[in-house]
């Protein structure tokens, strides 16, 4: 087809003229993991837009295709992709026949419309290829596709049967098998009409190379990979303070935070960030003010828990030993605004190269919508996630979401994936204050009367700082582990949390969003949807228990390489 005319033209025939919408699915699902050093295959690539996809997410990819016109083509799709240079080094183009391949390995194969476009009679020796491809660890990930009745070919018709009778004799088991995908999510051309996937099917397989006989296979195990880096974007409550110390404790990749409207005093939270930071030992992380004043497009009136919970924040804060003019002395308002959050949040973000960096967004989405609307397609490259606390039910609308919900719809409709950490993942509060206890009688008493101006001496039972802090926190205030920390856990700890979907819940929000109650946060349908979302189910109590008391305790661990 390639060598005829000229080549494919973009959109037509094995042409997609875009990412395949499976594997963008796919991986849209997956959770986040650190893939520099690893490898990846796409036979059959055509213009290499896959390719490039796993590039973007860390991947370092032979992008193989016999035909010299395919990968001429390919080459100058990469040039022409507008992704950073770093990336198009990532994608090596190869012309060659897969069954010559030398001998090497991979992490990751992607095959997409490659086995329906080979002649029947070389597919045992497609699987039995695919085998010595594949790291012994590695992932196969197969496009099944067209599936239904069809004569002749290519495309051949496929079906999930015929390609796991290809691959078990082979040495392959699948590992998820995903035959019922969404109509939006199967694979067709940007010209094809969503009925059409009905009349030629996919789905999606996954498969590992076979454990030996008597060697249980664990589907589910996670991969024991590192976290990337990631911004906090915070409001500074007192769980957003947990935060703060939890990353310290976990000498977790934290590159930049930036703050935003909420709990702390308007004008006062990028000083109580840079000062946190400065008490758990993380003064070399950067601080930029963001937007700590709700949007004036947003009316709502202040309510008196939020003028209680300020005069909290500057009770804790001072046991921590950090003093701040708070309650009674609310001067300062210093020209705090979105951009200069916006970006430095971008900046950041590509500096950390790799798949991208994960928003923590721990307050309202201000400065992270002020980053999409700059440059909408520069974020989706440079930003792997955005991890949000909050809730779809609309009966526990989101206080975060509440003080500017507009900016909550501009980032829902980026493309990024989007993890909403909510209500179902809440541990109940008397587990945390049995919990917290429990930590600080270990440590040697009340943290809180120890704490005395912050300095080493004021330290219970350890000299690390992050852990004296999260005593500290804990004692005086059970909530600051309820709620923001479970944002850094899914970071840290995806396989901590109970998926609540096998595929993204699609979500709108809708109303007056100048107001704070006239709009509504909802699951809808996908052709009423704002955006889709990740919500996990449940979290795993166990696991978050002891990520607590590890990190209380002040034995510090690493979780990824600190190049910070």
């Amino acid at each position: 087809l390639w060598a005829q005319g000229g080549g494919l033209a973009a959109g037509t025939r094995f042409d997609v003229a875009g990412v395949s919408l499976p594997l963008a699915a796919d991986f849209s699902r997956r959770a986040p993991v650190q893939r520099q050093g690893m490898n990846a295959l796409v036979p059959g690539c055509g213009r290499a837009y896959d390719a490039v996809f796993l590039a973007e997410h860390g991947f370092s990819v032979v992008a193989l295709d016999l035909s010299p016109t395919a990968c001429e083509a390919a080459r100058k799709q990469i040039a022409s992709s507008g992704v950073p240079s770093a990336v198009q080094a990532r994608v090596a183009v190869v012309c060659g026949d897969f069954f010559e391949m030398e001998d090497r390995t991979f992490d990751f194969i992607w095959d997409c419309t490659f086995l329906c476009a080979l002649e029947p009679n070389v597919r045992e020796r497609w699987a039995a290829k695919m085998r010595s491809l594949l790291a012994d660890d590695g992932e196969l990930l197969t496009c099944v596709f067209p599936i239904g009745p069809r004569e002749g070919g290519p495309p051949f018709a496929m079906s999930v049967d015929l390609v796991r009778s290809l691959l078990e004799p082979a040495g392959f088991d699948s590992v998820l098998v995903q035959e019922e995908l969404p109509l939006e999510e199967q694979h067709r051309r940007p010209g094809d009409p969503l009925e059409s996937v009905c009349t030629r099917g996919t789905a999606l397989a996954s498969w590992r190379c076979a454990k030996a006989q008597g060697e249980p296979v664990d589907a589910t195990a996670p991969s024991p990979q590192a976290p990337g880096p990631f911004i906090i974007d915070t409001d500074c409550g007192l769980d957003d303070l947990a935060t703060l110390a939890l990353a310290a404790a976990a000498s977790a990749p934290l590159r930049l935070v930036t703050t935003a409207s909420g709990l702390a005093p308007h004008g006062h939270g990028h000083l109580l960030a840079r000062r946190m930071l400065e008490r758990v030992g993380l003064s070399a992380v950067p601080v930029v003010a963001g937007a700590e004043e709700p949007p004036p497009s947003t009316v709502r009136e202040v309510q008196a828990w939020e003028v209680s919970y300020t005069k909290r924040i500057s009770y804790v804060t001072r046991k921590l030993g950090i003093e701040m003019p708070f309650a009674d002395r609310l001067a300062r308002r210093d020209a705090c605004d979105a951009a200069a959050a916006a970006t430095s949040i971008v900046e950041t973000a590509r500096a950390a190269g790799g798949g991208g960096a994960t928003i923590l967004a721990l307050g309202a989405l201000t400065n992270v919508a002020e980053a999409v609307k700059r440059d909408p397609a520069e974020f989706r490259r440079v930003v792997k996630r955005v991890v949000f606390v909050g809730d779809t039910d609309p009966s526990r609308q989101s206080y975060n979401a509440a003080l500017d919900p507009s900016a909550l719809s501009v980032v829902l409709g980026c493309g990024v994936d989007f993890v909403l950490i909510g209500s179902a993942c809440y541990p109940p509060t008397e587990w945390v204050e049995a919990l917290m206890g429990e930590v600080c009688s270990h440590a040697g008493g009340p943290a809180a009367e120890r704490a005395g101006s912050g300095g080493d001496e004021g330290s219970t039972g350890s000299d690390d700082p992050a852990a004296t802090a999260l005593r500290v926190l804990g004692s005086l205030d059970a909530y600051s582990m309820l709620y923001d920390p479970l944002a850094l856990l899914f970071h840290l700890q995806p396989d901590a949390f109970t998926p609540c979907e096998q595929t993204p819940t699609p979500v709108r929000v809708r109303g007056d969003m100048s107001t704070s109650h006239g709009w509504r946060f909802e699951r809808c349908s996908p052709e009423e949807a704002s955006g889709y979302v990740i919500e996990p189910a449940a979290v795993s109590l166990e696991q978050y228990a002891t990520f607590l008391r590890q990190a209380c305790s002040g034995a510090r661990w690493r979780t990824s390489d600190d190049t910070s």
